[in-house]
């Protein structure tokens, strides 16, 4: 079934642009994916690999962006740093960061508590994450690429191509 659903995505972003987000968390889901969608005839550009923070191979996310694939680290807040800053930094090592999102992907509310449970500001990216990607010798000019391009660019079907920020090979 989610063959299938890969399939139909991806024929519906072959027809009308969309890019393609899927939740897969794991590199040997992903890599399927990426097949599948190649097969269809659309660019992995147009495609996400959600939740790839899950993966902890950090080869396998340099592999998956090698192919032009998204990679979005989510859940980014209070106690998870390291879960994504170790596959940013092997990512940024690789010259990867026109492929890289980041998002809090996480939430205040939790059905059947009252008022929704308790409330977690969406803060944690900007105020805690990214002076910690500074310290870890992140420069200013891949940090902007990461959190303001980027999530411009991988909302639209194409990626722009610069070797300005880009290692080679």
């Amino acid at each position: 079934m989610h063959r299938k659903d890969v399939r139909a995505a991806a024929l519906t972003s072959q027809s009308i642009g969309l890019t393609i987000a899927t939740p897969t968390g794991v590199a040997v889901a992903t890599m399927e994916v990426l097949d599948i969608v190649e097969a269809v005839g659309v660019s992995p550009e147009r495609w996400i690999f959600v939740h790839s923070q899950n993966e902890q191979d950090t080869d396998l996310h340099v592999q998956v962006a090698r192919r032009d694939a998204w990679i979005s680290l989510d859940g980014i807040g209070p106690g998870r740093d390291d879960n994504h800053l170790v596959p940013l930094l092997r990512l940024l090592d690789a010259g990867l960061e026109r492929q890289v999102l980041l998002s809090h992907d996480t939430g205040w509310y939790r059905a059947g508590e009252e008022p929704g449970g308790a409330k977690k500001p969406f803060t944690h990216l900007l105020d805690e994450f990214v002076p910690l990607m500074k310290r870890n010798g992140v420069s200013d000019d891949a940090v902007d690429t990461i959190t303001a391009t980027n999530p411009s660019i991988a909302s639209k079907s194409g990626r722009y191509r610069s070797t300005s920020l880009r290692s080679p090979g």
